[in-house]
């Protein structure tokens, strides 16, 4: 399937209890389609492309899939002006480059790796982190 395609961002605000959440939604548009959006639309390129098997941007473009969405947000990243808008396209180019899309940043040192899984609780600190802090307490052994 041959098109011309291009990312077309959208910027969204949502007002959930006391803050102003943003969202972000990025379409992809066919630029050999003459109408402007939405007549162009093609589908949604979901924020982690390997992990949805099911996706409509997956089942149109196939293995070109990761190579694809990674090519329109560098694009994306070379044209956007604003500021949160090129942080989201980084953070999302950071997650599509990451060998494991289920990786998480360590607070502490920064390093990405793959959180244990938890019930109700979200681990932010990588293992080699949480030993120097912690030692082995209530580890395993």
């Amino acid at each position: 399937m041959d098109m011309n395609v291009k990312l077309q961002i959208f910027k969204m605000r949502e007002a959930s209890g006391t803050s102003l959440a943003q969202r972000y939604r990025f379409a992809v548009v066919d630029l050999d389609r003459p109408e402007k959006y939405p007549s162009n639309f093609v589908c949604m390129m979901p924020a982690q492309i390997g992990s949805d098997k099911h996706s409509v941007f997956v089942k149109l473009f196939g293995d070109k899939s990761i190579e694809l969405a990674s090519q329109l947000l560098t694009d994306a990243l070379e044209t956007e002006t604003d500021l949160e808008t090129k942080a989201e396209i980084g953070r999302r180019l950071k997650i599509i480059k990451s060998p494991d899309t289920n990786q998480v940043e360590c607070s502490v040192c920064g390093k990405l790796f793959k959180p244990t899984r938890r019930r109700g609780f979200r681990q932010k600190i990588c293992p080699e982190c949480k030993n120097k802090r912690y030692g082995n307490y209530g580890q395993k052994s």
